[in-house]
């Protein structure tokens, strides 16, 4: 099958957002998972994270860091049209859904990406989700607005403190611990 590339913009740098129309995987994906894709025939396999899928469009949203040859060369020299040669997926063991309560998911760079899934089907299940990320400086974040949209609470942190919050994902939590905030899972 063709695995075509429907849209790709840059999210922030060195951060990219690809959707590819990819109908099983999108069908079968669940919060928590990744695949394998190649570029071409002699490129490597390189897991990538799916932050989304739509199964109506049978498009499936990855979000990935420029560090390899390979993400640098999807993120460089492939675009809206182009096709990769291979997937593989969905992968790896979801994560586990439930209604624990209160849930906090905690997130940074690529990762982020992950969580609007997570976010949905945890608010899905009745949790009140909490969204707590990180960049090094405010210009790396990415998905504010998407990932505000999916939970109860959203904080962006910044290690430099350039938005206000300053920290680390996990200090901000913490912090809030210490005032007495009860949480009932952490991701």
């Amino acid at each position: 099958p063709m695995y075509t590339i429907t849209g790709k913009k840059r999210l922030a740098k060195g951060v990219v957002e690809m959707t590819v129309l990819a109908p099983r995987v999108a069908k079968n994906h669940k919060p928590g998972q990744f695949l394998m894709v190649m570029n071409d025939e002699k490129g490597e396999r390189v897991p990538l994270t799916i932050a989304d899928s739509d199964p109506a469009k049978g498009e499936v949203t990855l979000v990935f860091l420029e560090v390899g040859r390979s993400t640098l060369q999807l993120g460089e020299e492939f675009e809206v049209g182009d096709a990769l040669f291979a997937i593989t997926g969905p992968l790896g063991t979801p994560t586990h859904i439930d209604n624990y309560g209160t849930v906090v998911l905690l997130g940074g760079c690529y990762g982020i990406g992950a969580h609007i899934a997570n976010a949905k089907a945890l608010k899905a299940a009745g949790n009140h989700v909490i969204l707590i990320v990180e960049a090094r400086s405010h210009y790396l974040h990415y998905y504010q607005e998407e990932l505000a949209s999916v939970a109860d609470e959203f904080i962006a942190s910044t290690i430099d403190g350039s938005n206000g919050v300053k920290g680390h994902s996990i200090d901000v939590l913490l912090r809030r611990l210490k005032t007495g905030a009860k949480v009932d899972r952490v991701i």
